[in-house]
């Protein structure tokens, strides 16, 4: 799990949603606001792609660890989209 400093407030997602710059990749979506700041960091799980609330924390959880091991960049923000769950 990524630390509170680490992770995006929810005014700031919606800043990121409304000016950011998106990206695909496999089963995930990206949003990316850069800016001169530490890198803050969002991750959504719609209940499209797991209903209970367990699951989807779960994913979130997975998708903050997958993060730490990603040579992203050290400043801006970024919200993560999990769109599909790969079998």
């Amino acid at each position: 799990m990524l630390s509170k400093q680490r992770r995006l407030r929810a005014k700031e997602v919606q800043t990121v949603l409304r000016e950011g710059r998106s990206m695909r990749c496999g089963p995930y979506r990206a949003k990316f606001f850069a800016i001169e700041a530490p890198l803050r960091i969002a991750v959504v799980v719609s209940k499209k792609v797991a209903r209970l609330s367990v699951e989807r924390s779960k994913l979130r959880r997975q998708a903050y660890q997958a993060t730490t091991a990603l040579p992203l960049p050290h400043t801006g923000q970024i919200v993560l989209f999990v769109d599909r769950v790969q079998s």
